[in-house]
């Protein structure tokens, strides 16, 4: 199973319930509400446009080989 990390933060109760089922946890532990984000982090610079032209082309089949598998497009390529 796949989670869209965005999906989990903007419906967190929504995209437990789908997911608990394939853990085999109950789908009402979804209802807690002391889920909160852990090991969050940050970068101290950006990353660089060249870098970033670089690994998106490193990148750009296999990512749109994986958004063909989910049928979904993350838009990583172009980003």
């Amino acid at each position: 199973m796949i989670i869209d990390s965005m999906k989990l933060m903007r419906d967190k109760r929504s995209v437990l319930r789908n997911f608990f089922p394939f853990l085999g946890v109950e789908q009402t532990a979804a209802d807690h509400d002391g889920y909160r984000p852990a090991h969050v982090g940050s970068y101290e610079t950006e990353i660089g446009e060249s870098d970033s032209r670089r690994l998106a082309e490193l990148y750009r089949d296999s990512n749109t080989r994986l958004y063909e598998l989910l049928d979904r497009d993350y838009n990583w390529v172009n980003a």
